[in-house]
């Protein structure tokens, strides 16, 4: 305990205390002495980074990982944490590290890509990332602990119940605390034997069922009836999740790829649906502004 705490072990301990997520890789060639940062910690630098938690004095892209960071190191980084979860407002320095925020341009990612004009605000922002060998994978399926990442950056959604222990993830797991920040807002639950399936594919049931919940959305004046005749599958949907799926219908929240009649609720959601799901979400909350897509849901 009295051993000095280093630089990296700092920015890690605030990344993950705060469930910022996973940034990208990329982010990282801002920095000259890029290649000490341990594996361990290159994601949550990257994230800190994008977030413009990083200070760094006299040169703010010599990051100096395994130097043991100073009190007013320390207490600038905090400040920039406070920034980054909206509780302090920002402040004007020359040694808050910037990282060229613009979207990488996916391997397998092309401008026309039905789904690209929403990946690229969610990758800008640091709430999603692609693969160490450039490609995004659009059709891959989300996994759940990806999916809770995802919220946790995209919302910062504050608790509404107490947190759980899940069997299959451990307290070391990479999404262990943006799975309980998911969690505790209500947008995700995990099973009855208490575990969560972390790495299994997310459905699209299970994404809109989640942006419903956690976001507390309500229903508008159109009959759930009309709302789900919009779907050829509709009688695939479970009754628990009728009224739900009414919903997220009435609100936009769905985006059907390649046919717009065919929901399949109960199949996996690829990357670039529930990218479109959860940026039509943020559409709601007031925080991006609309992007017509012929592929979404819309009520007459």
């Amino acid at each position: 305990p009295n051993a000095p705490m280093t630089r990296v072990q700092a920015v890690v301990a605030l990344v993950n205390g705060l469930a910022l997520g996973n940034g990208r890789s990329e982010s990282l060639l801002v920095y000259s002495d890029r290649a000490q940062i341990p594996s361990y910690a290159i994601e949550p630098v990257a994230v800190a980074t994008e977030r413009q938690i990083v200070v760094g004095y006299p040169d703010p892209y010599t990051l100096r990982p395994l130097e043991p960071i100073t009190r007013a190191e320390t207490t600038a980084l905090v400040h920039q944490a406070l920034v980054a979860a909206d509780k302090t407002p920002r402040i004007l320095s020359p040694f808050i590290v910037e990282a060229d925020t613009a979207a990488p341009n996916f391997i397998d990612l092309p401008a026309q890509h039905w789904a690209r004009d929403f990946i690229d605000p969610l990758v800008q922002k640091g709430w999603l990332s692609g693969f160490r060998d450039g490609s995004f994978q659009p059709d891959a399926p989300m996994t759940r602990a990806q999916f809770a990442a995802l919220l946790a950056g995209a919302f910062s959604p504050e608790p509404k119940r107490p947190a759980v222990r899940f069997r299959d993830v451990p307290d070391d797991f990479w999404a262990a605390a943006v799975i309980q920040k998911a969690y505790r807002a209500k947008f995700i639950s995990g099973f009855p034997d208490l575990t969560f399936d972390p790495n299994f594919p997310l459905t699209k049931l299970q994404a809109l069922l989640a942006l419903v919940s956690g976001l507390a959305l309500r229903s508008v004046s159109t009959p759930e009836a009309r709302s789900l005749s919009r779907y050829t599958d509709a009688t695939t949907i479970p009754s628990y999740a009728t009224s739900a799926i009414s919903t997220a219908t009435q609100l936009g929240l769905v985006f059907n790829y390649p046919t717009l009649t065919e929901l399949r609720p109960n199949r996996s959601a690829s990357r670039a649906e529930v990218s479109a799901m959860v940026y039509r979400a943020l559409v709601l909350a007031g925080t991006m502004p609309p992007i017509p897509s012929p592929y979404q849901v819309l009520l007459d």
